[in-house]
């Protein structure tokens, strides 16, 4: 929104609890933009909650946000953007095409039960994707949360609420 209108970020501060400006300039300098997890973030909140300064119970949070679809070509890295992309480190098989332009950003992030604290520790551009691999993402960022300390309860027994279609009950 700021990267928008300064201006009409500044009256939703009055609002809502959001960052200062600087804040997002620090975050979004310091952190690699790529999609994908954030390891660098989850290792930040680790050392947090080890230092005693956040409280380790968290809620994991995703929304799929649409998006312009156009291509882009990125001259830093020397490749087109706006594709379907879940990073270079997460193979989902040959569920996804990532020959789409995507649609839509999903975006997971950490949030706490306890403290005034949230934190996006991914996102992945999309263009529809199915229950078994949005699922599996899930999984994936319900084990990278309690490997860096950050849920209470184990990862199986909380995905053990992740249903793919073929376990609804209707």
């Amino acid at each position: 929104m700021h990267f928008y209108s300064p201006a009409a970020y500044e009256y939703l501060r009055t609002i809502f609890h959001l960052p200062h400006a600087r804040s997002l300039r620090q975050w979004t300098s310091s952190v690699q933009p790529e999609p994908g997890f954030f390891i660098d973030v989850l290792k930040e909140l680790q050392a947090r909650v080890a230092g005693g300064s956040i409280n380790k119970n968290c809620a994991l949070m995703l929304d799929a946000m649409h998006m312009r679809s156009r291509v882009m070509y990125n001259t830093s890295q020397d490749k087109y953007e706006g594709f379907v992309d879940f990073g270079p480190d997460l193979d989902l098989g040959e569920d996804v095409n990532r020959e789409v332009l995507a649609t839509e950003a999903l975006v997971f992030m950490l949030v706490g039960l306890t403290g005034r604290w949230k934190f996006p520790i991914g996102y992945f551009l999309i263009n529809k994707i199915d229950a078994d691999v949005q699922s599996r993402l899930v999984q994936i960022a319900l084990n990278l949360s309690h490997e860096h300390g950050l849920l209470t309860d184990t990862p199986s027994r909380v995905t053990a609420l992740v249903l793919t279609p073929r376990q609804w009950p209707y």
